[in-house]
């Protein structure tokens, strides 16, 4: 906040002047930068009178584009790019290449924010293209092409992503600062196919060289990777840290986006947490882990109440993938609310975020006993939709839930009919052990109790005891610990 009262003291007082409309304008952007939506759109209108009564055309235009990115942040977005396009004409009318530059950013990160990812990727690559044409790639590209790239990643178009990423790496980058944007947006990426090694890099690096830099739209989604980064590795408490970090960027923002996307991974790791707590009957870690999981969806709740605001369609997505998280971490897993989530995603077209959601929806089908079809159609469609991104942890997960389920999943290059799921059949291994039996000695092996068994396979408790049975008996073993022992050394658990 120190920089926000540093701006508010160079502001001069009346009467109107081109340097009151210039100071207005900086604290304006200022505040937006901050996230503080609600005080930069008020401090953008006074920009905007001052400059019309005094005629200061080219601060009309900055404050116009911070006005209109306001509007487009709280869902107002008819008004807000009616107001972004008004400063687009006056920065190419007065040839500003530093407002054009500022406004097809802008523009664009409006139309993304509100699930219009494939325009705001026509408007990030024309914003490259003007500053190609003056010379000023260099300046501008290392932002405009990785949100570009961004953009493209969130509609499952990894390849062009990719490339466009290779393009801005080939760019002169030695301001830390460059950097910051290429790199956050390659290690997204690195996350979403499961290269979580060199995720963290790319993620860390930009913490380590310009931490005091980072604004809630920098920091944020940094966190929020590594949060999900140490989710995926198995570390969750790793994955809180991150996301208290986050949480502590964001302590002063009303603007919804930001804190929707932090707290939708944040509140994956509150279930994570909950979930593994339940496992081992840790029951203060599961409340302190329930306890965290309300703190989050009240952030969200406490956004969504911001006045003027209108929910864009992807705020709606984390709020309703926010809302299923929560029910997950409080248990049970609600397949209702991950059927709303993943419905809003591929409304959006936003292959990821729904295939991740479909999977949940299949694993609280399954739990709560719920028709084995249903849950086939659920992991077939997060099949698909994760095969086709390269997601290789997704994809994963998906795979491992369709085996315990004995639901048999048609690959991209599979015989079966239209992407359909089907039950598996079963064949017996060198061991004479049925793949399910196998199944059930990897869990042993892990150390799971027959209850914890049943529950991973959605079998019931007795099932679970006859499979240990059988399993020692055709192993000639006398326990559960020498048949662990067994399944180590010939590696039939990895």
């Amino acid at each position: 906040m120190a920089a926000v009262e540093r701006a508010v003291a160079t502001i001069p007082p009346d009467p109107p002047s081109p340097e009151l409309a210039r100071a207005l304008a900086a604290h304006g952007q200022l505040l937006m930068l901050l996230d503080h939506q609600a005080e930069a759109l008020a401090r953008g209108q006074e920009a905007v009178a001052v400059a019309r009564q005094v005629g200061a055309r080219a601060v009309e235009g900055h404050a116009l584009t911070t006005l209109g990115t306001c509007l487009g942040t709280l869902g107002q977005l008819e008004e807000g790019i009616a107001d972004l396009e008004q400063g687009r004409r006056i920065a190419r009318e007065l040839v500003d290449v530093d407002d054009l530059g500022r406004v097809h950013a802008c523009l664009a990160t409006v139309l993304d924010q509100a699930g219009r990812s494939a325009d705001a990727v026509e408007v990030f690559l024309a914003g490259a293209d003007m500053v190609r044409q003056v010379g000023a790639l260099g300046r501008y590209g290392p932002n405009l092409l990785p949100d570009a790239a961004n953009s493209l990643l969130s509609l499952g178009r990894r390849e062009e992503a990719e490339r466009l990423l290779d393009e801005v790496f080939d760019l002169d980058l030695r301001s830390p600062g460059l950097r910051v944007r290429p790199l956050t947006v390659r290690g997204t990426l690195r996350l979403r196919t499961g290269d979580l090694a060199g995720a963290r890099a790319d993620l860390r690096r930009v913490l380590d060289e310009v931490p005091a830099q980072l604004d809630p739209q920098n920091a944020t989604p940094v966190l929020a990777g590594l949060a999900e980064a140490a989710l995926w590795d198995g570390h969750p408490a790793d994955g809180r840290a991150a996301v208290a970090d986050g949480l502590e960027v964001l302590a002063t923002t009303d603007g919804p986006y930001w804190v929707g996307e932090l707290c939708r991974v944040g509140l994956a790791v509150a279930a994570a947490l909950a979930e593994r707590a339940r496992d081992r009957h840790a029951e203060g870690e599961e409340q302190a882990a329930r306890e965290l999981a309300d703190r989050l969806v009240e952030r969200v709740r406490a956004a969504l109440a911001t006045p003027g605001l209108v929910p864009t369609p992807v705020v709606e997505a984390n709020r309703l993938t926010a809302e299923a998280e929560w029910a997950r971490a409080a248990g049970p897993s609600d397949p209702e609310r991950w059927a709303a989530s993943a419905q809003a995603w591929e409304a959006l077209g936003y292959p990821w975020h729904a295939g991740y959601a479909h999977w949940r929806q299949a694993e609280a089908l399954l739990a709560q006993g719920a028709p084995r079809p249903d849950a086939a159609a659920a992991l077939a469609r997060a099949r698909t939709l994760a095969g086709g991104l390269g997601a290789r942890l997704l994809a994963g997960e998906i795979d491992a839930l369709a085996r315990r389920a004995r639901i048999e999943l048609d690959q991209p290059d599979g015989g079966g009919p239209d992407g359909q799921a089907r039950e598996a059949t079963t064949a017996p291994d060198e061991l004479g052990l049925t793949p399910r039996e196998r199944e059930v000695l990897a869990l042993v092996a892990d150390g799971r109790t027959n209850r914890q068994i049943a529950e991973a396979l959605f079998i019931s408790d007795k099932t679970a005891s006859v499979h240990v049975s059988n399993i020692l008996a055709k192993l000639g073993v006398a326990n559960r610990g020498e048949a662990a022992a067994v399944a180590h050394r010939l590696r039939l658990t990895g």
